[in-house]
């Protein structure tokens, strides 16, 4: 069985199921994602029973529909009908998908005749004594095939024409030789009653062709040929060789005696004409048909009983318990949340909580990394009550996607994880996901294996995901140009035509033209972490070691010396630098934040949402004429000015 998309992304996309089940959601593990806030984490799920399919609304918040009906826990589809999923439609396709049914025919032409029965098809022949015997010989087969289809239509018209009647023969009936042996007992066709809640508006039945003469070995030895029409339509035979010696009849088509029981609360327990048959959600196959009793019972619930009849109409049914009096139910997202009462803790959620007399309560839900939620009660002898909460998260998270991939990231000197390439773009990594960060600010550092590495400030704020990106420059190719010069740089585009983008370290991106290219080396793992080791081997004055540290501790005036090296930005740049020394300036920019410098050189951009606490303690040191001490980020030299971003006050100094 297949899913045709025929509303949402990728119109006309085939969607095989080839499994038990198949799933559709918001998450990476659905076998077919949606990556849309209004589509549930597993929104739905397809499964498979006895040949059937079954769709499943997995208690999604914008639900299910089949044909325009809303699911109500299960519904069992059929090929043909039509599923919507938010902003998704899906059509159910066979896997050999065949034609529709074809609109009657008005009239038989003789180009039908000829297709159908090819031995009737006339001859060419020249003009001749015997010619016309010949043409005379084939319009005359012709006829008779056109009388037999004529027949066969009548048949199927009277067969229905008696169905409505109550069995009166008419005279219909004996002008096209129809008798009493060729056609379905009345008591018969009354009990074969087909199920209403898989059949479409119209009916199906099968066609199946008689057994032909038995002196016909050719046709004996061949299986008899099965159509499907639609009831009530006309039909018209599609016989193939010789003409059968018997006409076919319709037989309805009844469902197999099943049914499927769902309870809420799940895990209830199953009694069948009092046999325990097992807990929701649950399947019965090959039921008698006849009168049922079906009972569902569960722990602090009332017991249900009803009374079925298989055949059902509708066999695919979801049964709401009710609470006992006495009886509270509480259930939390996320689960295993504590639920206290006063100063006793009760247990942990999902809870069911009996024998609780009426009268009011006050219960406290607490979890780890949640805000703590009072859920006032009133509890009445008459029935049990349910408590459903959402507790806030007081917990942020990040989602991260790094260029490249296969890069650690660590988060406040805390190692996360490492990035893996992405499946539809091999330059980048999947989202990467950390959750459960304490809110504020931290120092997010993401590590390429040959060293190189990117390190900024983030801010994480409560119950919000922050989405980023890190992108680490590193050599991918080694470009020759015509004039000789060769260059290391990272590949960004590359056309068909043979013309690239691509961008050298601290560099703008450029395009270079097919003709201008000599060569176009892709580089080893090994060539990249030689690159990157050569570049860290740039050294500071006083310093015997290589620069290959990723935070430096310095004054101001030291600092600013160092703006007119020319291995400045390989050393300082996107590096993480703490600066003591005295601000010259204070002042806004245009969106409202806050830039300290220390005297011209040095431009510090604080973080958004500087505290005016911290913005009154900086006035005050400035006053002073004190050392304020900040840490940010080195983005580099502009107009002479080196340029710190996302910084924040550390501490005064000593």
């Amino acid at each position: 069985m297949k899913l045709r998309v025929i509303k949402g992304s990728n119109p006309g996309e085939l969607l095989a199921m080839d499994g038990d089940t198949f799933t559709i959601g918001r998450e990476e593990d659905n076998q077919f994602v949606i990556p849309e806030a209004g589509v549930s984490r597993h929104h739905c799920r397809f499964s498979r029973i006895d040949g059937d399919w079954l769709v499943e609304d997995l208690h999604s918040v914008n639900g299910v529909l089949v044909n325009g009906v809303k699911v109500d826990g299960g519904m069992m589809v059929k090929v043909g009908d039509e599923i919507t999923v938010f902003s998704h439609q899906f059509r159910l396709e066979d896997d050999a998908a065949t034609p529709e049914a074809k609109p009657v025919f008005t009239a038989v032409s003789n180009d039908v005749v000829n297709s159908a029965f090819p031995e009737a098809e006339s001859p060419v022949v020249e003009a001749g004594p015997e010619s016309g015997k010949k043409i005379s010989n084939g319009l005359m087969l012709k006829l008779i095939a056109l009388l037999v289809l004529l027949c066969a239509i009548g048949v199927v018209v009277v067969v229905f024409l008696r169905k409505a009647d109550g069995g009166k023969a008419s005279e219909v009936e004996r002008s096209v030789g129809v008798t009493e042996e060729n056609l379905i007992d009345e008591k018969e066709l009354s009990s074969l009653k087909p199920s209403e809640s898989v059949a479409p508006p119209v009916e199906e039945v099968k066609i199946v062709e008689e057994k032909k003469a038995e002196a016909d070995e050719k046709s004996a030895e061949e299986p008899a040929k099965v159509d499907e029409v639609k009831a009530g339509a006309d039909v018209e035979p599609e016989p193939e060789g010789e003409v059968p010696a018997a006409v076919t009849q319709p037989a309805l088509v009844s469902a197999p005696n099943l049914l499927v029981v769902r309870s809420v609360p799940s895990d209830a327990e199953v009694l069948l004409d009092g046999e325990a048959v097992g807990a929701t959600p649950l399947v019965l196959k090959d039921l008698k048909e006849g009168r049922h009793t079906l009972e569902l019972s569960s722990r602090g619930y009332e017991k249900m009983t009803r009374q079925l009849q298989i055949p059902e109409r509708e066999y695919d049914k979801t049964y709401k318990l009710v609470l006992k009096p006495g009886t509270i139910e509480i259930v939390t997202r996320p689960a295993a949340a504590e639920v206290w009462l006063g100063r006793k803790l009760l247990g942990t959620t999902p809870l069911l909580l009996e024998n609780f007399a009426a009268g009011n309560y006050e219960f406290t839900l607490a979890s780890g990394g949640c805000e703590k939620v009072v859920v006032p009660l009133t509890l009445t002898e008459a029935k049990g009550e349910h408590i459903e909460k959402d507790l806030p998260s007081i917990l942020g998270s990040l989602k991260l996607q790094t260029t490249p991939a296969s890069c650690k990231i660590f988060v406040d000197g805390a190692y996360m994880g490492t990035s893996v390439v992405s499946s539809d773009n091999a330059h980048i990594s999947e989202p990467f996901l950390v959750e459960n960060l304490n809110p504020g600010w931290a120092y997010l550092k993401v590590l390429h294996s040959s060293g190189k590495y990117d390190a900024s400030l983030i801010q994480i704020k409560k119950g919000e995901m922050l989405s980023t990106q890190v992108a680490i420059w590193l050599p991918t190719h080694r470009l020759t140009k015509v004039t000789g010069e060769a260059q290391e740089v990272m590949l960004l585009k590359e056309g068909e035509n043979g013309d690239v983008v691509v961008t050298r370290e601290y560099q703008k991106p450029e395009q270079v033209f097919k003709p201008q290219i000599s060569k176009l080396e892709k580089l080893e793992d090994s060539d990249i972490a030689e690159y990157v080791r050569q570049r860290a081997e740039t050294k500071r004055p006083g310093e015997s070691g290589p620069s290959t540290k990723s935070q430096y501790s310095l004054t101001a005036a030291d600092f600013a010396s160092q703006a007119k090296r020319q291995e400045f930005v390989p050393m300082y740049g996107r590096k993480m630098i703490s600066l003591t020394g005295q601000v010259t300036g204070k002042m806004k920019d245009r969106y409202g934040a806050v830039i300290l410098n220390y005297t011209t050189a040095i431009r510090c951009y604080m973080v958004p949402g500087f505290s005016t606490a911290d913005l009154e303690e900086v006035d005050k040191l400035i006053e002073a004429k004190r050392n304020v001490s900040i840490r940010g980020l080195c983005e580099g030299i502009r107009d002479n000015t080196i340029i710190m971003s996302n910084c924040i006050c550390i501490s005064e100094p000593d």
